[in-house]
């Protein structure tokens, strides 16, 4: 399986990781994560990878936008650790309820 991810220069070559999920874990941590809990952000195409970066410049223009590199990462069809959440199995608030009620952890056992 392969997934996409876009990451900012100079964070795609040493002596940085880009693979890190340090960005994840502060700030508040994310949509699907709660601070000190990291995840590793993938797309399922390079399309949405860069979608989902560029609703993080909403006001920046094509001219001031930071180099980005786009990674290829393949992953194991067994791997015990990727799992899919029906979205019907989601929670009704998913979409309007704050971070913490949205986060993984707040509704996965």
């Amino acid at each position: 399986m392969l997934v996409y991810r876009i990451v900012k220069e100079p964070f795609h070559t040493d002596p940085y990781d880009p693979l890190s999920v340090i960005g994840s874990t502060v700030n508040g941590g994310g949509r699907w994560n709660p601070p000190q809990h990291g995840v590793l952000y993938t797309a399922t195409s390079p399309a949405l990878a860069l979608l989902e970066t560029m609703v993080h410049f909403p006001h920046v223009g094509y001219s001031q936008l930071p180099s980005l590199h786009l990674l290829t990462i393949e992953l194991p069809e067994s791997a015990e650790s990727i799992f899919w959440i029906d979205p019907l199995a989601l929670p009704p608030y998913w979409r309007t309820g704050t971070l913490a009620e949205t986060q993984l952890s707040s509704w996965i056992g």
